[in-house]
């Protein structure tokens, strides 16, 4: 009986250091995918920064009272030009548009 005991206990032994291994080899894994991640992330950045550069623009952030959203303009520094806006005048023009639908509605029912 004793000796089936240690037999487990080998086997458990054994089981063990399988499981660390493939532990180990995952967090291996996983460490060279973040480094992998990382490094396409600065890549992509610094081709961002690089086009940027190449085409003299700007990123300008604004806050719009009436719609209390943030707006970025990317902005071209030799013409001034807005080459792009997020959100766009259109989505602003909405959005107000909608705020004062829902005011007006509401001023509506508070002389019901």
């Amino acid at each position: 009986m004793a000796h089936g005991s240690v037999s487990g206990r080998a086997s458990i032994r054994q089981d063990t250091g399988v499981s660390a291994t493939a532990a180990a080899q995952q967090a291996a894994a996983r460490d060279a995918a973040d480094r992998a991640a990382s490094e396409h992330l600065r890549r992509a950045m610094a081709e961002a920064n690089r086009r940027l550069a190449q085409k003299a623009s700007e990123l300008t952030f604004e806050f719009d009272e009436g719609t209390q959203r943030v707006i970025v303009k990317l902005i071209d520094t030799r013409t001034r030009e807005v080459l792009r806006q997020i959100p766009s005048e259109e989505a602003l023009a909405i959005a107000r548009a909608l705020q004062d639908d829902v005011a007006a509605g509401a001023l509506l029912r508070a002389d019901a």
